[in-house]
């Protein structure tokens, strides 16, 4: 049988888990906040580069996707600007070519 001192230690207990539980909410409420602003500061930081929010959740998606299968970040940026820069020359020699034909 439970004595007096057991229920004073649950109640204790309870007291300290509902501490805890409304410190997390208020936590969590503070970590809210503290993201809304986040984002704020980021899309007046990035108004004339051309970068969207949308552009950053994507890239943030991608690193956790290529963190998960073992993938490092920067090296598949490195590549993938290597392969952006050589479509990009490979399309200006095309349209150079295409101008040679053009002009007798």
């Amino acid at each position: 049988m439970p004595t007096n001192k057991t229920k004073i230690n649950i109640q204790n207990s309870l007291d300290i888990w509902n501490l805890v539980n409304n410190t997390f909410e208020q936590m969590n409420k503070l970590i809210q906040l503290n993201h809304t602003y986040r984002n704020s500061l980021l899309k007046e930081c990035l108004e004339g580069t051309g970068v969207t929010m949308k552009d950053l959740i994507l890239l943030g998606e991608l690193k956790k996707l290529l963190r998960r299968h073992g993938g490092d970040f920067e090296h598949w940026i490195l590549r993938a600007e290597d392969a952006i820069r050589t479509s990009r020359e490979s399309r200006e020699v095309e349209e150079m070519e295409e101008l040679d034909e053009r002009v007798p």
